[in-house]
């Protein structure tokens, strides 16, 4: 005897609720807003890093340039806490009457016409970018805090320090380290790391993080 045919097993398919599908959404809300300040720090924290990073290769460079080209390098420095000017770095060379390298960062004309024209490295940290950023940069030559100097490599390795320009005939051999932070500013306060790049008096350069000021 023949058994009968049952009729095929249906699947009952269940779809998702409005209710459900609100909550959803809410609580990828909520973790989206979580995660925006983190992302924020992060991306400034990068900045920050490749603030530090392109300040220790303009000194680096500075101090290459004068033991390669055998020629004095002043590294015209202005940056300004607290005012917006996070900060520019202009390397000149110094070149005789002929157009030569010349050697002597006291003894050169730094204002002569073909030395001023003869600019072969600059860095500027007043981009948009950092604006966004809140970044500030500062200099503490001897303990002291300094927003306008100059900085100048001998092709011997000594470097000296004036406090422009025009001063570099009475410029004074550098004993000390000096020490430039890069920091990220709210409301007037320093927070997150800190990037300090330390400049020796035989011109070699390093990068330290630190927390606060």
């Amino acid at each position: 005897m023949p058994f009968p045919l049952r009729p095929p097993f249906r699947t009952r398919l269940r779809a998702f609720t409005l209710i459900e599908l609100m909550v959803v959404v809410v609580v990828i809300s909520i973790l989206a807003m979580l995660a925006v300040p983190s992302m924020i720090r992060a991306k400034n924290e990068r900045r920050g890093v490749g603030a530090a990073g392109n300040i220790n290769l303009i000194l680096r460079e500075a101090r290459a340039r004068a033991q390669g080209r055998g020629s004095a390098q002043a590294l015209i420095i202005n940056v300004g806490p607290g005012t917006g000017q996070r900060g520019t770095f202009k390397i000149r060379e110094a070149l005789d009457a002929d157009g030569n390298p010349y050697p002597n960062c006291r003894s050169t004309n730094w204002n002569a016409a073909n030395v001023a024209g003869n600019e072969t490295g600059l860095l500027n940290l007043n981009g948009g970018i950092d604006a966004q950023t809140d970044l500030e940069t500062s200099a503490l030559v001897e303990g002291a805090q300094v927003s306008n100097f100059v900085l100048c490599f001998a092709p011997n390795g000594r470097v000296y320090q004036a406090a422009g320009l025009g001063n570099l005939g009475q410029a004074v051999e550098l004993v000390q380290p000096i020490r430039f932070d890069v920091s990220q500013v709210n409301a007037g306060n320093k927070v997150g790391r800190t990037r300090s790049i330390f400049l020796t008096p035989n011109g070699q350069s390093r990068i330290q993080t630190r927390l606060g000021s």
